[in-house]
């Protein structure tokens, strides 16, 4: 009987919890996740930027690029957007070409009518890259939220993920 029991227990636990299978390694080292089910948001902002109007990324913005795509290893189905500038559509652009996939272009002046889209989309992982003054504000709007403060200029470093279940959210500031 309480083998049986165990087996249960195992069985349910196993059903109850959040899919591991398609939570890149990095993301579950840092205890961040989330289900099948759910709409997960990744957005960072643009890696580090050369001088000048809509400038092109520096190299260590590049390595950043690249690190950022191999931190999303493992994730096979992702839709990514990006704001219609170089630096930003840079820094998710080695996504996109190892997963074949295009840039959706959003208009970073509409943040509103972009988050309204993504929180009506299907369930799925989205990947957003913005701007210093727009990607806190967009992680905000979509946990419905305030939880992610203002950054400065010179910070590249942040991962924002925000996870929407059928009647939660849950956020997560990230390093990388």
């Amino acid at each position: 009987m309480k083998f049986i029991f165990s087996i249960f227990v195992i069985f349910l636990g196993s059903t109850m919890c959040t899919s591991s299978g398609n939570i890149p390694k990095y993301f579950q080292s840092e205890n961040v996740v989330w289900g099948d089910d759910d709409k997960v948001f990744i957005l960072v902002r643009h890696a580090e930027k050369q001088k000048g109007d809509d400038p092109e990324l520096t190299a260590a913005g590049k390595k950043r690029a690249k690190k950022l795509s191999s931190i999303l290893m493992g994730i096979n189905d992702l839709e990514i957007h990006s704001s219609d500038y170089k630096r930003t559509k840079a820094t998710v652009g080695p996504i996109a070409d190892r997963m074949k996939e295009d840039l959706s272009i959003y208009d970073a002046g509409k943040l509103g009518d972009f988050a309204t889209s993504l929180e009506e989309s299907e369930a799925g992982i989205y990947l957003i890259s913005g701007h210093s003054n727009s990607t806190p504000t967009l992680a905000n709007d979509l946990c419905n939220c305030t939880v992610f403060p203002k950054i400065d200029e010179s910070d590249y470093t942040n991962i924002y993920v925000v996870v929407l279940s059928d009647s939660t959210s849950s956020t997560y500031l990230l390093n990388y």
